[in-house]
């Protein structure tokens, strides 16, 4: 089992990061840092640039919700208090997460199949460099 900081990594929680992190190349500010490579149409770079607009607008808003509950959640001296500040901010952290992963699906249905395995190309021969890395 890999270690992180010490820790055994748990396969449920490695599981879930493999999970969310699938996809997260087509994040529209990725796109967008790849338009020439990709040639996006100016159309793709208008609907993917407005599609992170408004996954940032919702992540943010989601983050500041996580913000008072983590605060109170610090001061809590009792386990009921902390329990539901907790939940709550575990709640607003995972709207926030899904604000970027769906920004990712959306971004992703814009591009063409050409496209789309251009991305995959890249992410493949990226993935593999890294393997050779570790």
């Amino acid at each position: 089992m890999p270690m992180h900081d010490g820790m055994m990594a748990d396969p449920a929680m490695e599981h879930m990061m493999d999970a969310m992190m699938a996809g997260m190349e087509y994040m529209p500010q990725h796109l967008l840092a790849m338009k020439d490579t990709l040639k996006l149409t100016a159309d793709q770079v208008t609907r993917i640039t407005a599609i992170g607009q408004r996954a940032k607008t919702s992540h943010d808003a989601a983050l500041a919700a996580a913000m008072p509950h983590l605060d109170e959640m610090a001061q809590a001296t009792d386990t009921a208090a902390k329990k539901h500040h907790f939940i709550a901010a575990h709640d607003a952290m995972g709207e926030a997460h899904w604000a970027m992963l769906n920004a990712a699906l959306q971004a992703k249905a814009v591009l063409t199949d050409a496209q789309r395995a251009q991305v995959d190309a890249m992410r493949a021969q990226h993935s593999g460099m890294m393997e050779r890395h570790n």
